[in-house]
């Protein structure tokens, strides 16, 4: 449940976990992060190596990785996909949030 501020959560079992504005726009900020500077790593192998050198200082990559295997599910909870590479983790939920944005 939120606090008064609306910053603040408490949570009464791990089952229905809230997650604070806050780390949701630093998960978003850190995918789109790792989805740019590998994008840039694949482009500059590819012969357009200037594009990284260029954004190399704006993009920070992040030293986090998601680990393991995830299942994505569709409204009924039936899994749908299973990806074990964390590079393909982090792009599937960047680009289903910016289906998501644009949908509503």
């Amino acid at each position: 449940t939120w606090g008064k501020k609306g910053k603040e959560m408490t949570v009464s079992t791990p089952a229905n976990l809230v997650l604070g504005e806050d780390f949701f726009t630093s998960l978003v900020k850190n995918a789109f992060a790792v989805a740019s500077y590998d994008s840039c790593v694949l482009r500059s192998s590819a012969g357009g190596g200037s594009l990284l050198e260029a954004v190399k200082d704006l993009v920070e990559p992040s030293p986090y990785r998601p680990f393991g295997s995830f299942h994505f599910c569709v409204g009924d909870g039936k899994p749908l996909l299973r990806v074990d590479n964390s590079d393909a983790v982090l792009q599937i939920l960047f680009y289903s949030l910016q289906l998501q944005a644009k949908g509503s």
